[in-house]
């Protein structure tokens, strides 16, 4: 019999994991989430789970379709673009390109971003009287089904830039013995 997932106590061990894995970057900071992914996977992985890194897209509704006129922004995002030039010029210089990392769990299906609380601080930080006008993010995105109009699309080329990016900073990831990738092979 599987017992229920104690999401509060898995987020202590990932706050946990983060400051042993990153002890010189602030779980405060809004712009790292390839470090909080990267605890996530280890904090669920010890608690005998079946996490995945995901990187690629993200769009978070910043207006209510209701008051959506066909003209303004309608999300905040993180549009993973491999050919746009501001990400070819990102890689090349050793960075991430504009993306997003979060972890997926393949036995239930659930999304985890540790993140999402981030978000509403980043949208003001990069956005000119832009106003958000739908409820705050939650500070933890966990769910199988995610929020009306938000979107998490993984790519297999971002996936690949963010195990590149913990391989140089020297992280690795646990495998669970089920997943076999080609790092892995």
């Amino acid at each position: 019999m599987k017992h229920p997932i104690n999401k509060p106590l898995l987020s202590l061990r990932t706050e946990a994991a983060f400051e042993r894995l990153f002890p010189d970057v602030s779980t405060r900071n809004p712009r790292v989430c390839l470090y909080w992914a990267a605890a996530a996977m280890h904090a669920l992985h010890d608690a005998g789970l079946n996490p995945t890194l995901q990187a690629g897209t993200l769009n978070w509704p910043i207006t209510p379709t209701h008051l959506d006129d066909g003209i303004s922004p309608t999300h905040f995002s993180y549009e993973f673009e491999p050919e746009h030039p501001l990400s070819l010029l990102a890689m090349a210089t050793g960075n991430l390109p504009e993306m997003h990392v979060w972890v997926k769990l393949q036995d239930t299906g659930e999304t985890i971003d540790f993140t999402t609380r981030f978000l509403k601080e980043q949208f003001s930080q990069m956005t000119c009287g832009l106003k958000w006008r739908t409820p705050e993010p939650p500070n933890t995105l966990w769910s199988k089904k995610l929020p009306l109009n938000v979107f998490y699309r993984p790519d297999p080329r971002a996936i690949e830039i963010a195990h590149q990016a913990l391989k140089l900073m020297k992280i690795s990831l646990p495998q669970h013995p089920r997943i076999q990738t080609s790092r892995s092979r």
